[in-house]
C-alpha cells in the first residue's frame, strides 16, 4: 500500500465518520422535534406515540384550528381541484 492509497483511504474513513456524526446529530434534532410535538399535541398524556400518529394528530389539530378560524385552506384546495373522498385515505395513513 503506497502513501497515496493510505491517504485516500484515511480521507474516505474520516469523511464517512464526519457524515455519520452529522446524520446522528440530525436524527437527534428530528427526534427532539417529534418529542416536542408529541408533548404539545398530547398535553395530558405521558405516553409517547409513534411518529405517524403524532403527524396524524397534528394534521387533525391544524385542520380543526383552520376550521375554527374559518381558514380551512386544505378543504378549499380540495374543492377547487375537485378532489374527492377516495383521496382522503392519503391523510388517514
Amino acid at each position: 500500500m503506497n502513501s497515496q492509497t493510505y491517504k485516500n483511504g484515511f480521507e474516505k474513513e474520516t469523511k464517512r465518520k464526519i457524515a455519520n456524526e452529522k446524520e446522528r446529530l440530525r436524527m437527534i434534532k428530528v427526534n427532539a422535534a417529534y418529542d416536542k410535538l408529541n408533548n404539545l399535541i398530547y398535553k395530558r398524556c405521558d405516553k409517547k406515540y409513534s411518529k405517524v400518529k403524532i403527524l396524524q394528530a397534528t394534521i387533525a389539530y391544524i385542520a380543526t384550528l383552520q376550521t375554527i378560524l374559518g381558514t380551512d385552506t386544505l378543504m378549499q384546495e380540495r374543492e377547487e381541484n375537485n378532489i374527492h373522498d377516495e383521496d382522503e385515505n392519503i391523510l388517514n395513513l
